[in-house]
């Protein structure tokens, strides 16, 4: 029996068609792609909470300033490195950032320490209290202040600052702080000290008593 020519037809249809998807599907890649992460079946990652950017203080300096000011940058073998300023240029740098930002206390710290390298004893001491204004005289920066007392035997001012560090801790409820700064002063009433100061005692004045209760 003779087939007809429609089916004939059919079948070559079919597999022209055929042909073309085996052809797409070498030419295009698979066919099947990997189930996306975020599909319906998978639970999707939480979205990052994302915390707004606080506002940078108007008073203080931005960090790269301060960076340049203090720092050179030179390349080392392809990388940037980072280089000490000479001492009196950047101190100069500072000068004219306190200028531009007279309110920012780290400023008058790092200041501070230059004048120390250059010898300016007294520039230095009114840097450290300016620093000290400039953070409303918190009990954090006088204990850096009466350090650096300390470290240039000015022992007058560092009693002074180390009663006003007690006086401040203990109005901050912060009794056991307060305790260990006035039995540090007893411990270091030595000798030594009185012999370098002979008014070691004078400016606690009436404070003094308490330390001798202790």
């Amino acid at each position: 029996m003779t087939k007809k020519p429609h089916i004939y037809l059919m079948r070559l249809l079919a597999i022209t068609g055929m042909l073309l998807v085996l052809q797409t599907g070498h030419s295009s890649g698979p066919t099947f792609k990997r189930r996306s992460p975020f599909s319906p079946l998978q639970q999707p990652p939480p979205s990052p909470c994302i915390l707004p950017v606080p506002s940078p203080n108007p008073d203080h300096a931005p960090q790269p300033e301060i960076d340049k000011a203090l720092f050179s940058s030179e390349d080392f073998f392809g990388s940037p490195a980072f280089i000490e300023r000479p001492t009196q240029q950047a101190r100069d740098n500072l000068t004219r950032l306190i200028e531009a930002y007279p309110r920012d206390p780290r400023l008058r710290l790092f200041a501070a320490q230059l004048d120390v390298r250059l010898g300016q004893f007294e520039r230095a001491n009114e840097q450290m209290r300016r620093y000290v204004e400039l953070e409303g005289r918190q009990p954090s920066t006088l204990e850096t202040l009466a350090l650096f007392y300390d470290s240039r035997a000015q022992f007058a001012d560092e009693i002074r600052t180390l009663m006003e560090l007690a006086r401040r801790l203990g109005e901050a409820n912060r009794f056991d702080e307060a305790e260990r700064v006035l039995r540090g002063l007893y411990a270091e009433n030595t000798a030594d000290r009185r012999r370098t100061s002979d008014t070691w005692r004078a400016p606690i004045g009436s404070s003094f008593r308490t330390l001798d209760s202790i």
